[in-house]
């Protein structure tokens, strides 16, 4: 049998096919009088987008802000009635099954993606999804601050409930140095002991929920949580950005590929530039040219400095002479270059010597 958000789903679609939200509730205002359904579609964007205030529609009425908040109170009254009615009750049903799902608390931003069809995911619509919420009483809207994003609880508790378990997942997360499940977590936040008469509201979704609307978190991955603060899941500038590209790619990668992978990435609306990323890249000491515009990290157990470098502390490291052929395939595994370049500097008889019939030694350890 077909578990419970496997049935909703399956209605949500259906119903999102058949009446979308937006039409939905501009049939509903189309009930009240004119110049009621105006003013609220006007305060509350539904046509366009655009919220108007109470000034900027009394201005273009010729009537005060009082007169226009009467109006938007008497047409809310009537609109509740329409909450009576299908399809409105249908779609109000749904949504709110989508929060008691998110553990009772959810992001309205979250919502409207999950709620909506792509399609329908516009300014106009995601207000009339608002609206129709809050008009309906059956929501506590949690405005958006430094902390969170704009979330709909299903009752003031929960709200209360996801606000006293934010501090403690920061907490669990400071203390485990690594990201975390939202499982993981939960169980780290239960162990704390501090949630008092909220204890039995704070679930696996109510947390997972809070990681998703609340600002100081991010995804680390699929399935894991970190703070926002962490610039190795959540980079910030360009040499932040790099590291995380290199890291994230595990290989040697050019300069104009880096900048193309953070591109893709959109950490953020910042421009990024390929000067900008080389800048980084030369300036860096956490990476490592090994060749024709290709970057690597010093991690990694790169050698600095130039091929000539390179041989060096090759050579330096052998001890002893060695032969040509296992120079260069220890350099080559450092830098990206041509045998023929390395050919060149083991020329260089002011560094290198040659002993024997194919083996070099650095210049300066050969007696005359």
């Amino acid at each position: 049998m077909a578990d419970l958000k496997t049935i909703i789903q399956i209605t949500q679609d259906q119903l999102k096919k058949q009446v979308p939200t937006h039409e939905a509730v501009l049939a509903a205002l189309d009930e009240l009088r004119p110049r009621e359904s105006e003013v609220i579609a006007r305060r509350s964007g539904l046509r366009d987008g655009s919220v108007e205030t109470l000034q900027e529609i009394g201005s273009g009425y010729g009537v005060s802000r009082e007169r226009v908040r009467q109006i938007e109170k008497q047409g809310l009254t009537k609109f509740k009635d329409q909450l009576k009615k299908g399809p409105l009750t249908d779609i109000l049903r749904l949504a709110m099954g989508l929060i008691r799902e998110a553990g009772g608390v959810m992001g309205q931003t979250q919502l409207a993606q999950e709620f909506l069809p792509e399609s329908q995911q516009t300014p106009a619509s995601i207000n009339s999804m608002k609206f129709l919420l809050e008009a309906s009483g059956e929501v506590v809207l949690e405005a958006e601050s430094k902390e969170v994003d704009a979330s709909y609880g299903l009752s003031k508790a929960h709200l209360e409930a996801a606000n006293a378990a934010r501090p403690l997942l920061v907490s669990a997360l400071k203390t485990a140095k690594k990201s975390l499940t939202p499982a993981e977590l939960l169980d780290a936040v239960t162990k704390q002991d501090q949630l008092g008469d909220h204890a039995h509201l704070v679930t696996e979704p109510l947390v997972e929920s809070v990681l998703q609307y609340s600002k100081g978190f991010v995804m680390a991955d699929a399935t894991h949580y970190g703070l926002a603060t962490w610039s190795d899941i959540n980079p910030k500038n360009i040499r932040e950005k790099t590291l995380f590209v290199l890291k994230e790619t595990q290989t040697p990668l050019h300069f104009k590929d880096i900048t193309e992978k953070i591109r893709e990435a959109k950490f953020d609306a910042k421009p990024v530039t390929t000067q900008a990323v080389h800048n980084e890249l030369i300036n860096g000491d956490e990476f490592v040219l090994i060749g024709r515009g290709i970057y690597a990290l010093k991690d990694w157990g790169y050698l600095t400095g130039t091929v000539s470098d390179v041989i060096k502390q090759v050579l330096t490291t052998s001890g002893e002479p060695m032969e040509r052929a296992d120079v260069m395939e220890k350099v080559l595994k450092q830098r990206h270059v041509s045998e023929n370049t390395i050919l060149i500097n083991l020329q260089d008889k002011s560094k290198f010597a040659r002993v024997g019939k194919s083996q070099y030694v650095i210049a300066e350890g050969v007696k005359g």
